[in-house]
């Protein structure tokens, strides 16, 4: 289902959420599972991106990897939808981001 409205995101978390989506472009989909990002293709994207990311944000963005990987992961199984970018945010890609 998705949002008939946008999202209320904190105006201090406004730029985790882009930044998770611009991660989150550089996922691998295998064998019907949704992988998570190594560390490496994290650090990879802060030093190709220039963003200096402190302690509390990493550990914010890795918190949001779980959670939408439980999200997109069992919506595969289900055959539900979820928002792969932010310009459709699905109440449990909503959930799984910010829940």
């Amino acid at each position: 289902m998705v949002l008939n409205r946008e999202p209320e995101v904190p105006a201090y978390g406004e730029h985790l959420l882009e930044w998770f989506w611009d991660i989150n472009k550089g996922r691998q989909h295998t064998d019907g599972t949704w992988l998570a990002l190594p560390p490496s293709e994290m650090k990879a994207w802060q030093e190709m991106t220039g963003n200096i990311v402190r302690r509390e944000e990493w550990a914010i963005l890795r918190d949001m990897e779980v959670s939408y990987l439980r999200a997109v992961n069992a919506r595969d199984k289900e055959g539900a939808p979820i928002a792969s970018s932010s310009s459709e945010m699905s109440t449990a890609a909503f959930d799984a981001v910010f829940g």
